[in-house]
Order: C-alpha cells, then sequence, then structure tokens
C-alpha cells in the first residue's frame, strides 16, 4: 500500500498544481491548497465525501461541490486520476 507523500514531494504537487492555475489564469486558494494537503496525506484511494469529512473534522467547512470543482481541476493539472469502482455511480 502507498504510504502519504514525503514534505519534499508535496512541494512537487504544489508547484504543478501553481503551474497549471497560472497557465489557466486561475487563483490559488485556502480550499484547493487545503483539498491537495487531504489528498497527499492519506494512502490509497479517497473520495470527496472523505475528504469533507476530513475538513469538518478539522474545524473546515467546504462543499462537496467545492470538493468535486477542484478535483476535477486535480485531474486536469495531472495530480491525480480518477478511479471507477464497481458500485459507483
Amino acid at each position: 500500500m502507498n504510504k502519504p507523500v514525503e514534505l519534499e514531494d508535496e512541494g512537487l504537487f504544489l508547484k504543478r498544481l501553481q503551474s497549471y492555475l497560472e497557465k489557466k489564469q486561475l487563483k490559488h486558494t485556502k480550499q484547493r491548497s487545503m483539498i491537495l494537503r487531504y489528498l497527499l496525506g492519506v494512502s490509497g484511494h479517497i473520495c470527496s465525501e472523505e475528504i469533507r469529512d476530513m475538513a469538518k473534522k478539522d474545524g473546515h467547512r467546504i462543499g462537496l461541490s467545492t470538493i468535486y470543482r477542484t478535483m476535477h481541476l486535480f485531474e486536469k493539472a495531472g495530480i491525480v486520476t480518477q478511479s471507477t469502482f464497481a458500485g459507483d455511480r
């Protein structure tokens, strides 16, 4: 099983995100950074609902629609890949 991303590797993902955002003339937001940190802090697969629950546990409010849009943006930026499992809609 994969382990969470090391700090030096996290910097590479942040740079990739920043580069993509600049190229597309999008803002770098606290929510995008937070979602990326949650993604990099887990091993294996994680769904949007789990990210929302982790944020809520940490005292943050972030909507599922924001997470879905951000995950789509991360996919376009080459940071994540989407997986569909049996039973997913």
